[in-house]
Parts: structure tokens; C-alpha cells; sequence
């Protein structure tokens, strides 16, 4: 399941990058879309951290700068939902 879902998941970065765009405003292009890439991202990571803490390279480091990218997304309310996964 693993070797299924991740390569989806990791195919979703040029999306969440495009979503994350700043307009000439200051806003972000797609602020529910944002949200919803962030979700995906930090639950992932949440739900594989011993995958992720596992000293063999599988990937893992691109999940946690995607999830790092999520905290640092200006807007507070999305860049909270990586807190638990720092935690």
C-alpha cells in the first residue's frame, strides 16, 4: 500500500506549489487548496514518522520539506496543522 500511495502523494507537489503562488495582493492563489495539500502532506507524515525516522534513505527527506514548506505558509491557520507533527 505504501509503495502505492506515496508516489501519489509525492506526485502532488507541483500542484501544491502552484497553489501556494503569492498574488500581487499578498495572497496566496488558492488558499482551501493549500489547506487541503497540507492536510495530505502532514498526515502522511504523521502516519509513516517511523518510516521517516528509519536511517535507511527511502524518500523521506522530500515528505519533511513539504512538510516544512506547509509551516511556512504565512497564513497561521494552515501552517498550524503541521504542529503535531513536529511534535
Amino acid at each position: 500500500l505504501v509503495q502505492e500511495v506515496v508516489p501519489g502523494v509525492m506526485a502532488l507537489r507541483p500542484a501544491f506549489e502552484a497553489a501556494g503562488k503569492v498574488t500581487p495582493s499578498g495572497d496566496v492563489e488558492d488558499e482551501d487548496l493549500l489547506r487541503g495539500y497540507c492536510r495530505i502532506f502532514t498526515e502522511m507524515g504523521e502516519s509513516y514518522m517511523p518510516l521517516i525516522m528509519d536511517g535507511r534513505d527511502m524518500g523521506q527527506v522530500a515528505l519533511v520539506e513539504l512538510v516544512l514548506a506547509c509551516s511556512a505558509i504565512p497564513e497561521n491557520e494552515i501552517a498550524f496543522i503541521t504542529l503535531n507533527f513536529w511534535y
